[in-house]
Formats: C-alpha cells, sequence, structure tokens
C-alpha cells in the first residue's frame, strides 16, 4: 500500500541525524481527482489530443501520490540532506523553490533547478523513484528548516 511505501521512506530518512523530523501524507483521493482535471488540458498540449488519464500511466503522471516533508533545524543541513537523499534513491527531478534575493548559488552549482517564488515560499522538492514490487514508484520529498516549515503554515492559511 502507498502508506507502507511512505513509512519506508520515511523510516529511511528518520535514521538521519540530521533530520528534526519527517512528516507523510498520501494524496486523498478528491484531490487526485481535482489534479487529474486540471494536468488533463497540460498533457494534452504536451502529448497531444489523444492523451489521456488511464490505469496504466496515471501513477507515472501524478508524481505526489507519496508526499514526504522532511525538517532540518539548520540551513547548512541542507547538503548533508542532498547527498543522503540523491544516494539513497533515484532521483528524477530536483527543484528548489526560493524568495526573490535568495542566493541560489548552491542550487544552481548542483544543477538543480531554481524557481523565485514571490509568495516567500522556500522548500527543496525531489521526486523519487523506488521499486518495492515489480511497480515503480513515484514520490515526491520536500526538505525545508523548521522556520520554513512555521512560514509556509502560517502563509497556507
Amino acid at each position: 500500500s502507498y502508506e507502507n511505501q511512505a513509512d519506508f521512506i520515511s523510516n529511511i530518512l528518520r535514521s538521519q541525524p540530521m533530520i528534526h523530523s519527517v512528516k507523510s501524507r498520501i494524496k486523498e483521493p478528491d484531490r487526485l481527482i481535482e489534479k487529474i482535471i486540471r494536468k488533463t488540458e497540460d498533457r494534452k498540449l504536451k502529448y497531444g489530443e489523444d492523451f489521456q488519464f488511464a490505469l496504466e500511466n496515471y501513477k507515472n503522471q501524478i508524481n505526489d501520490l507519496i508526499g514526504i516533508r522532511v525538517i532540518h533545524i539548520f540551513k547548512d543541513q541542507w547538503q548533508d540532506i542532498h547527498e543522503f537523499i540523491t544516494k539513497t534513491w533515484k532521483v528524477i527531478e530536483v527543484t528548489a523553490n526560493v524568495r526573490e534575493g535568495d542566493n541560489t548559488k548552491k542550487f544552481e552549482e548542483l544543477n538543480i533547478e531554481v524557481r523565485s517564488r514571490i509568495s516567500g515560499y522556500r522548500s527543496v522538492h525531489y521526486l523519487v523513484e523506488f521499486y518495492p514490487t515489480n511497480d515503480k514508484v513515484i514520490a515526491e520529498i520536500q526538505v525545508r528548516t523548521i522556520f520554513e516549515e512555521g512560514y509556509g503554515e502560517i502563509d497556507h492559511r
């Protein structure tokens, strides 16, 4: 089940001393339906009008069925967490969400896509793939400091 897979990833991450806490969630069915409806138009533009979500492809097209949030205390702990994630799983994509004016050099040196957010949202997002069975599973891991988490919670309300 997705819950077991989320727990598996979370427990591996919790084993790292630089990680303060780990939370996980499975995308709610209502949210999944909303996302499929929203993404259908995007996918038709990208793959052609014949594109449709199906049982065979939705797990590869919706990347955050499993969401993991990793919280650390100090900014300089990110590098160690980044190295751990990239050594532990096959990373498909990494995106650094930053505030206007943030120093992005460390991300650019690692060829990480940088997205400037006017909202002030900060977080590094990883799409990782793994094979708990013969079927590939993709999970999104979001890494941020405890202060960035607090800001995100307040700003999200």
